[in-house]
């Protein structure tokens, strides 16, 4: 299990940068918005 999570993080980490920027990006607008409810 933790094999698997690891190579998921690595495979995370890799475009880390874009991939969390954009969602971060969209939750960030919908915030403000007021419109962020989980």
């Amino acid at each position: 299990m933790f094999m698997a999570i690891g190579s998921l993080g690595v495979g995370w980490l890799a475009p880390v940068s874009e991939l969390r920027r954009l969602p971060l990006f969209i939750w960030m607008r919908t915030e403000a918005m007021g419109g962020a409810c989980p």
